[in-house]
């Protein structure tokens, strides 16, 4: 297959998913965080449109540029809290236009949503291999959703020496599921399931959260449940309350720091603005090291294994560029997908 200038290549999720593999998206994912540390990749801080109070929900612009793979685009990522509910659908979604650098025209759409919940889940578990303490090997799993099951997967992958795995969500069919599910995968893991977080996080070396938090609006689920020293908070979403991860960990890893406290400075104004909700903003501080950094060896995602560390990212599109462009390149060598004439 050849993408003519004017032409665009579309992709749909099932054609993505059978393009890359988790092992491929996590490799990727952590080189294109180096290639960020040492400056071989841009990736502007994103641009956030909420609908509130209209709708319950919001779209995110987030661009990047990949200078080793010549290649730039931007992913287009909507939140609708409502989605499942009224629609069927799940709560976000995200479209990937990749863009050829010579001309700046598009040369590939696709969907985003998968390779989104994909890159997510690598990235979290990147966080868990280089903060976690060294002799790791209990994960729990907050959320048994989409994200905290991708990142489970994920995390087998970079920490393939845990032995116990946890399992807690309000919802018991969901837990059931994961585990029935894990059980037939990794048949060599203890699984075990929980409703209530505090017995499901005592003793645990690493937690992942990956459940709706209060964020701007207050209290969170971990803010005063005990957390035994050498404890990994890993944070998809939900977890820590901002003003609490400062008090109550003893390091903090980011992806992106300046995006994240701009990212959530706007939406602690909105939420005084629409909800009359006031809390205090945000500062850089919040963060002592980048993962990119720890990444290429020029900082510590941990100094010992007594620390409570904090890791959490804002999400970051050359993740998702990265694995799009090697679904794009594979895509037009095996010739799948639809060309379409974008103009005349």
């Amino acid at each position: 297959m050849v993408i003519k200038p004017g032409q665009v290549l579309i992709l749909n999720q099932q054609q993505c998913r059978a393009l890359v593999t988790d092992e491929e998206v996590v490799e990727l994912v952590e080189k294109v965080l180096g290639d960020y540390a040492r400056g071989d990749a841009v990736n502007p801080i994103k641009g956030h449109m909420p609908f509130f109070p209209d709708h319950n929900g919001w779209i995110n612009s987030m661009p990047s540029w990949l200078r080793k793979e010549n290649v730039a685009g931007i992913k287009w990522a909507g939140m609708g809290e409502d989605n499942p509910k009224k629609h069927n659908l799940p709560q976000c979604s995200a479209t990937i236009i990749l863009n050829d650098t010579d001309t700046a025209f598009p040369i590939a759409v696709m969907d985003g949503t998968g390779i989104m919940a994909w890159r997510t889940g690598a990235a979290a578990a990147i966080m868990a291999k280089y903060c976690c303490k060294s002799n790791a090997k209990t994960l729990t799993v907050v959320g048994a959703g989409v994200q905290g099951t991708s990142a489970f997967h994920m995390m087998m992958i970079t920490l393939p020496k845990l032995s116990e795995i946890r399992v807690m969500d309000i919802r018991k069919e969901a837990v059931d599921q994961f585990i029935d599910e894990g059980k037939e995968r990794y048949p060599h893991l203890i699984f075990k399931g929980y409703g209530d977080l505090a017995p499901s996080i005592a003793g645990s070396d690493i937690v992942l959260t990956a459940v709706h938090g209060n964020g701007a609006e207050g209290d969170d689920i971990l803010d005063y449940l005990p957390l035994d020293k050498g404890t990994t908070l890993v944070s998809i979403a939900g977890g820590l309350s901002l003003h609490k991860i400062r008090d109550r960990c003893d390091w903090s890893v980011m992806d992106f720091t300046e995006c994240f406290v701009h990212r959530i400075n706007e939406t602690i104004g909105y939420m005084k603005e629409v909800f009359g909700v006031d809390q205090p903003a945000l500062t850089t501080d919040i963060a002592d090291v980048e993962i990119g950094d720890v990444i290429i060896g020029k900082a510590l995602g941990r100094q010992n294994d007594e620390q409570i560390v904090h890791a959490a990212g804002v999400g970051m599109s050359i993740e998702d560029l990265i694995v799009a462009h090697t679904v794009f390149m594979r895509a037009v060598e095996r010739d799948i997908g639809v060309v379409v004439d974008l103009i005349n």
